[in-house]
């Protein structure tokens, strides 16, 4: 019941404004990790997703759950 009284219903709700449109490639992007996927012939079982709204998207597969170092290498290396 506690989140009945942190979160009212009463509170009002804005418009929704649409994300400007991007105007470089990588000016906006989302990423994802999916994991647990059959493992492919080199030893990959994840798979490291960019989207740009300008560009398309990426796929970067990669053996493991990797840490947000590693993350930073696949995104910039």
């Amino acid at each position: 019941m506690l989140c009945c009284i942190r979160k009212p219903s009463n509170k009002k709700q804005g418009l929704y404004h649409p994300l400007p449109i991007p105007t470089h490639p990588w000016e906006n992007i989302s990423m994802h990790f999916v994991g647990g996927l059959p493992t492919t012939r080199k030893g990959h079982d994840f798979m490291f997703v960019i989207v740009g709204r300008f560009n398309g998207r990426v796929m970067i597969p990669f053996r493991n759950a990797i840490s947000g170092k590693e993350a930073t290498n696949l995104f910039f290396g």
